[in-house]
């Protein structure tokens, strides 16, 4: 539709009052401009975002619902923030951070006081939960009705004692706590130690061999027999309660015998028995 000025016209262009009267509204500078009311765009796709760059016209910011705000790379959907938090909608996306980096939480739902909790990067393949010289806390639940009904694990730290316990609030219940499996008896020759074996008993109608694995450091294997026959190790890995070079011996051929084993990162180590 052709702008009729009836006046305006200057002797070095057009007034630019003149054309805002003509077209009702004051144009925007595509050099730049500063709004003084809301730009309102169309809502855009993945594919053709609504807040775009020229040299990449299919990545920006577009609206794929109501309360939804997304970010496009390429035609792709990418980021999602909603009402109820932000999303990574592609199935092989993940969530970066630098090595020096850290998740943390304020302490209010606002968002508004200091941060207390953060979790960073120690070492490759090591994520700490540190604050100074604050101790710290972690809580594995196993039931949560709301915040003053429930169960849970926790391991901390308190007055520099370190603890792992379980605890309930409310109409929750304080669970046993089981480090390791109970007893396992075998009643054939052979038996290959698990790595969740801890307690084990003999009931062999002869000499049981067993194959102990790698005495890992610290690890605790305590062996009984019911049986009037020998207990050995498949291999010459076991130190005897009264020192000495290693081999195969574990219990004699009495019924009650008993022993405990604990590795030291190449044998197996007798630290008591009968």
């Amino acid at each position: 539709m052709p702008i009729t000025l009836a006046s305006g016209i200057t002797a070095t262009g057009v007034d630019s009052a003149a054309v805002t009267g003509a077209l009702g509204y004051t144009p925007v500078n595509k050099a730049g401009d500063t709004m003084s009311g809301q730009l309102l765009q169309a809502s855009g796709t993945a594919a053709l975002p609504s807040y775009s760059m020229s040299g990449e016209p299919n990545t920006g910011f577009y609206r794929s619902q109501a309360a939804v705000f997304d970010l496009s790379m390429q035609g792709v959907q990418s980021f999602r923030w909603g009402s109820t938090g932000f999303y990574l909608p592609v199935s092989t996306a993940f969530l970066g951070l630098s090595s020096g980096g850290a998740l943390t939480w304020s302490s209010n739902v606002a968002g508004t006081d200091a941060n207390d909790l953060f979790i960073y990067r120690a070492a490759p393949n090591i994520s700490i939960q540190r604050n100074g010289i604050n101790a710290q806390f972690s809580r594995l639940s196993n039931t949560y009705t709301d915040a003053s009904n429930g169960e849970w694990l926790e391991i901390g730290w308190n007055a520099n004692v370190a603890s792992i316990l379980p605890k309930a609030n409310g109409t929750g219940v304080v669970r046993a706590l089981v480090l390791v499996n109970g007893p396992v008896t075998n009643v054939g020759t052979t038996y290959t130690v698990l790595a969740s074996d801890t307690y084990l008993i003999a009931n062999a109608a002869a000499t049981q061999t067993l194959t102990l694995g790698t005495a890992t450091a610290g690890r605790v294997l305590r062996i009984k027999t019911t049986a009037a026959f020998t207990v050995v190790s498949a291999s010459s890995n076991v130190v005897p309660l009264a020192g000495g070079a290693a081999s195969t011996a574990i219990l004699a051929a009495t019924a009650g015998k008993y022993a405990e084993l604990v590795g030291d990162g190449t044998n197996w180590i007798i630290m008591s028995g009968n």
